[in-house]
């Protein structure tokens, strides 16, 4: 057993980007020990069998006591776990318990059992808005608060609760993500105008993108990205 394996929490692990993630760190794993939080379920338990050796934490994130055990003594922490669209836009209330209030009681026992961990987020690009008219856009373009758009709402207050952390943190706004396998026709497509450019990225290069950032925290620290493919 090596004495420099890192400690590395994921939540939000059984999503298309946490699945592809684990899958890479898995094949990694001898330099790491993985905690995962995730819900309790048939489902979750079926997935989470195929990786041997994990730290399996059954919580959920909006009971601050359910986790507490999945954030003590981490290095990192990829806090993936979400509701998203469409989801988020037919349950508003839920996105907000989930989304805001769980990244406030994930931040919040991560300050207590692990100060000194690098946290990296996910949020998305959604939060700067329509962006028809300026599509080029900027990390440090001011968020756009849109009052139909509940899911862009939670990612800029979640946003807002990790930098007034005392956390050291890096955020990645993530474009279109493409290759997920079950699109579905949606009403919220109809937020976005036709004409509107867009940059996507597939599942496997944004898992990529939050693997190569362990052990770059003196780089990335207190920084915000979008992350695209190009």
């Amino acid at each position: 057993m090596s004495i420099n394996k890192k400690n590395i929490l994921i939540t939000g692990v059984t999503g298309a980007i946490g699945s592809e993630l684990l899958r890479q760190l898995y094949n990694k794993k001898e330099g790491y020990f993985i905690t995962v939080l995730v819900r309790k379920s048939w489902k979750n338990k079926k997935f989470l069998k195929r990786f041997q050796g994990l730290n399996v934490v059954f919580g959920d994130l909006r009971n601050y006591n359910e986790i507490v055990a999945a954030c003590s003594g981490q290095d990192y922490a990829i806090h993936l776990a979400a509701v998203i669209p469409p989801r988020a836009e037919y349950s508003p209330a839920e996105a907000e318990k989930v989304n805001v209030g769980g990244t406030k009681n994930l931040v919040r026992a991560l300050e207590q059992h692990s100060p000194n961990v690098f946290l990296i987020y996910s949020s998305s690009v959604a939060i700067y808005g329509d962006r028809l008219k300026t599509p080029e856009i900027s990390a440090t373009d001011p968020p756009k608060f849109c009052p139909w758009d509940a899911y862009s709402q939670t990612k800029i207050a979640a946003e807002k609760i990790i930098r007034n952390s005392n956390l050291n943190w890096s955020i990645y706004r993530l474009s279109a993500i493409m290759g997920i396998g079950n699109h579905k026709v949606s009403k919220i497509m109809f937020h976005m105008p036709l004409e509107t450019t867009m940059e996507i990225t597939t599942v496997r290069d944004t898992s990529r993108a939050f693997l190569n950032s362990i052990g770059k925290e003196d780089q990335l620290s207190k920084t915000i990205f979008n992350l695209g493919g190009g």
